[in-house]
């Protein structure tokens, strides 16, 4: 039974998170408002998941992360999906993911939803706009978080 209150709990979190989101996308507005509701929107629905899911954090320097005035760029391992979720909950981020993942047909509109920006990882053809687009997104105040190895 607790199981399936928390399959439960998780299907409803995810329904409200497409909810909210697909409601921000249409609302009229500009690409940087937009993205501060999506990234915020995002970070509300990372934090309840985390807990319906029972994982507690202990973070040191949690404000190395929140309250910036400025964009800050996030660098880390990639262990499981679970790290996004993590690192959404302690401040709204834009992720940078591959362009693969965002034709996923359903991780890809969750990435989407979330304000994430996707870049081509296997050739560097595009590489000074992706550049480009995260400098700016960096320029306006956001998070920007980059797994390297690119893969769970």
């Amino acid at each position: 039974m607790r199981h399936f209150v928390k399959i439960l709990g998780i299907i409803s979190i995810v329904l409200a998170y497409l909810l909210t989101s697909c409601i921000i996308t249409i609302l009229p507005s500009g690409p940087r408002l937009r993205r501060f509701f999506l990234t915020r929107n995002c970070s509300f629905a990372s934090r309840r998941m985390l807990a319906l899911l029972g994982i507690r954090m202990h973070v040191r320097h949690p404000e190395r992360l929140q309250k910036r005035s400025s964009g800050a760029l996030v660098v880390s391992n990639h262990v499981s999906y679970i790290d996004i979720l993590v690192i959404a909950s302690l401040a709204p981020s834009v992720f940078i993911t591959s362009v693969e993942l965002g034709s996923t047909p359903f991780l890809g509109m969750l990435a989407r939803l979330g304000g994430s920006v996707f870049v081509e990882r296997r050739k560097a053809f595009g590489l000074k706009k992706e550049i480009a687009v995260i400098t700016r997104i960096l320029e306006e105040g956001f998070t920007v978080v980059l797994f390297p190895e690119g893969t769970t």
